[in-house]
């Protein structure tokens, strides 16, 4: 049956796409020591990085605290981003005008 809540009492999930009470506590669990080194390995391997933290930060099934890391770090990567090519530019352009005036 169903609580006023709208959550299911039963541990299944229905075609109807109802998300059962069970499913949400998994994704909100604290995610241990060896989840966050295991994450923290995969962090080291190039290209894949960025790959993992893409699904992790947009997939539905993820642990909550995982997306949310994933997704903070993503926003710090295009922070990163942002300040590198404005750094890029005003090098660049100091050099020209070095350049221009010899």
């Amino acid at each position: 049956g169903y609580q006023q809540s709208g959550y299911q009492q039963n541990s299944y999930v229905q075609p109807g796409g109802f998300s059962s009470v069970p499913v949400q506590q998994e994704k909100d669990r604290p995610m241990t020591t060896g989840d966050w080194l295991v994450t923290m390995l995969l962090m080291m391997i190039p290209v894949a990085n960025f790959v993992l933290l893409l699904v992790w930060a947009f997939s539905s099934d993820t642990n909550t605290n995982k997306k949310n890391w994933a997704r903070a770090e993503l926003i710090l990567m295009l922070i990163a981003v942002g300040i590198t090519v404005l750094f890029t530019v005003a090098v660049v352009g100091s050099l020209a005008s070095v350049f221009a005036s010899l």
